[in-house]
């Protein structure tokens, strides 16, 4: 069990309490953003949503805690601990930010939490403001490697990309949120587009995209494979990308080594649009 998990179990066995899975939203989304450790490496990312700072993987392993027999609904609205014995969290100063979070929080109800969140964290309230939209003469391009799924649509979200364009040779992901069924489903509940192309199947990230030496490898063979059909998706692109702010995304963090940077380029000429890597 990671130790992100243990925090969620800790603030359940420390509150003494059923305890609403918006509160606990509320207090992962504090201790990340309001104290030391920041819940330690690895703890959850957050975005803005209609009910406030949301984590779609903080809610997924909810569920997994659940089918484990750790956690168990006290009623529709609250979770409450199992007769369970659990894992301690393994950095003492993440517990002791746990256990503050509580003395701090604890009392307060659902809405005086959101109010502290709405006065102190305004960008994660999306009615307390207008939404950023990006610039309509600029294609961004992502990757996705090393990143939860909170922190890739972060991304997006923080730069007001409203379409996502799925170039990855493999959409079958088995990271949470990035299998493309998932990802279509969670795209379409934060209103941003979610486009596949295969047309641009991203090969060479499914491969080494290094040399031994440490430099890209060359992505032209394989580009030359289907360059008529590749012209047309290019297009295709350049025409979304000036419908709604788009993102062209794919697996390999850098862009340098990623076939992705190619089909910005050849989407920039066409369409007149500007590059911007995320």
């Amino acid at each position: 069990m990671i130790n992100r998990q243990r925090i969620l179990l800790q603030f359940l066995k420390e509150a003494q309490r059923p305890v609403s899975q918006s509160e606990l939203t509320a207090w992962a989304f504090l201790l990340r953003h309001e104290y030391k450790t920041k819940g330690g490496r690895g703890f959850y990312q957050f975005i803005p949503h209609d009910v406030g700072p949301f984590s779609f993987v903080l809610n997924h392993e909810l569920k997994n805690l659940r089918e484990f027999g750790y956690i168990r609904p006290s009623n529709e609205q609250a979770w409450i601990l199992c007769d369970y014995e659990f894992p301690a969290i393994t950095d003492h100063k993440v517990a002791d930010d746990v256990t503050r979070v509580i003395h701090d929080f604890a009392s307060h109800d659902t809405q005086q939490l959101f109010d502290r969140i709405r006065q102190r964290h305004p960008a994660y309230i999306p009615k307390s403001g207008q939404p950023i939209v990006a610039a309509m003469s600029t294609l961004f391009t992502a990757g996705i490697e090393g990143i939860s799924i909170d922190r890739f649509l972060g991304r997006l979200i923080d730069n007001g990309i409203q379409r996502m364009i799925d170039i990855r040779h493999n959409p079958n992901a088995r990271r949470f949120g990035f299998h493309q069924t998932t990802l279509e489903r969670i795209a379409e509940e934060i209103n941003i587009d979610y486009v596949r192309l295969p047309e641009l199947l991203c090969y060479s990230c499914s491969q080494q995209t290094t040399s031994a030496e440490g430099e890209p490898l060359a992505f032209d063979r394989d580009r030359n494979l289907n360059l008529s059909k590749e012209r047309i998706a290019s297009a295709r692109v350049a025409a979304l990308a000036q419908e709604l702010p788009s993102a062209v995304f794919c697996i390999t963090a850098k862009p340098e080594h990623c076939q992705r940077t190619q089909v910005a380029a050849a989407v920039s000429a066409m369409g007149n649009l500007s590059i911007h890597h995320l």
